[in-house]
């Protein structure tokens, strides 16, 4: 066998390997996208509830349009009437792709304390308390679900709703916002 054939073969060997592996990724993508629970950390922790972080939480039950069921947060700093929370934006947060919502809380603290937002933090399907499993579609509706949500609260400023996202979030809050933006007031994501 000459180098040239040698040479053929193992790249027919490399090409064979590279899509098996790349066929491989392809159907565990979702598991790779998306981390409802991050190994080694534990899904609750003392530390990390919103009260220890200067927050009143309103625990909110919603449903996405397949009849998922849904937990978010209102995260309300502590101080706050209800005329003031009448009158400031809320900030509809959604998260990376790993770990649950309360893993975001001093970064959720910082925000309300720096821009003087509520904050609407609502948990992906498969993700904190939320039912179902995360896809793609699952989580289009899932922001879907939180805004509307939002929009029909006397007791917010819904005239003034920021959408934002890190990370994954930043894909689901351009998402929204693009199909709301009469609805709401600018998305962010970083």
């Amino acid at each position: 066998m000459s180098w040239f054939e040698a040479g053929l073969k193992l790249m027919g060997w490399g090409g064979g390997v590279a899509g098996v592996l790349l066929g491989l990724i392809y159907m565990f993508q979702e598991k790779l996208l998306y981390v409802p629970r991050i190994p080694g950390v534990p899904d609750f922790d003392e530390s990390l509830v919103p009260a220890r972080w200067g927050f009143q939480e309103e625990d909110v039950w919603l449903e996405a349009a397949d009849g998922t069921k849904l937990h978010a947060w209102l995260l309300v700093p502590r101080d706050w009437s209800k005329e003031l929370l009448k009158q400031r934006p809320v900030f509809l947060f959604f998260q990376e792709n790993a770990g649950n919502m309360s893993h975001r809380l001093p970064f959720l603290r910082l925000v309300a304390q720096q821009l003087q937002v509520s904050i609407f933090a609502p948990s992906y399907r498969g993700y904190g308390m939320s039912e179902g499993k995360p896809n793609q579609r699952g989580l289009q509706l899932d922001a879907q679900a939180s805004l509307d949500y939002l929009l029909g609260r006397e007791d917010l400023n819904t005239q003034q709703i920021v959408v934002f996202g890190r990370s994954l979030g930043g894909a689901v809050a351009i998402h929204l916002a693009a199909g709301n933006q009469d609805k709401v007031g600018g998305a962010s994501e970083l």
